[in-house]
């Protein structure tokens, strides 16, 4: 939906991480490494020389990393739910060993799934068109329980902050209001340490802006794009 308000300015392409499942991918050998090295592959098979990247959630740390490792490559990087750190609580940890072993997808238990979203998204969910809120349910579902679990662990064990001072991409941070899942001292961290960082956030807003906040996350990633386009021609 946010894509839907930028393609008649900008070229806009998603991809999807590999879930393990149906991609043939060995996600139990995969390191942080192999996640950044499929971005810049991608960016390769399509002949894009440089981008501006979002990276979302955990998708937060590939865009952190692989603006450190390939500089060159990034005009500008935008970050939601994001973090450099972000260890697990032992409950947490503990879900994760064991759901690694879970075969089957979110959807196949909608009654744990239900409350979970509902936790997650309590601040906005209730507020959605219905057709939205079946929407972010729905695509949240196809995500395999295993791969959420291996992805969980890896988050675990990331530890970006060293890489952080040597980004020298201009980064516009989003953040809500009452994201559970990304406290705000994750984002401070990344604040403290970015040279050039500039950060948003939107009330009653949880871990999805991209669905609960489609427009509004457009329209200020758009600001941020013409300005330092603007800025860097002025230079």
């Amino acid at each position: 939906m946010v894509m839907h308000h930028l393609i008649e300015r900008y070229t806009c392409v998603a991809y999807e991480l590999p879930d393990g499942t149906t991609d043939g991918s060995e996600l139990k050998r995969y390191s942080h490494k192999d996640y950044v090295a499929d971005l810049l592959e991608l960016l390769d098979h399509l002949g894009f020389a440089t981008v501006d990247v979002l990276g979302s959630s955990f998708g937060s740390t590939i865009t952190l990393a692989a603006m450190a490792d390939t500089p060159k490559r990034f005009t500008h990087g935008i970050l939601q739910g994001a973090f450099a750190f972000r260890p697990l609580t032992h409950s947490q940890r503990s879900l994760s060993h064991l759901a690694r072993y879970w075969s089957g997808w979110f959807a196949d238990w909608p009654g744990m799934y239900q409350r979970v979203m509902s936790w997650v998204e309590q601040p906005t969910l209730s507020l959605l068109p219905p057709g939205v809120s079946h929407f972010l349910l729905n695509n949240g579902g196809r995500t395999p329980m295993r791969a959420a679990a291996l992805r969980s662990m890896m988050i675990d064990r990331i530890d970006l902050r060293p890489l952080l001072p040597t980004i020298q991409t201009p980064v516009l941070m989003i953040g809500g209001d009452h994201d559970p899942l990304v406290p705000r001292w994750c984002e401070k961290q990344i604040e403290r340490s970015l040279l050039h960082i500039q950060r948003v956030e939107f009330s009653r807003c949880g871990h999805y802006p991209h669905y609960t906040h489609p427009v509004l996350m457009a329209e200020t990633m758009k600001s941020f794009l013409e300005h330092s386009h603007a800025k860097e021609g002025q230079e």
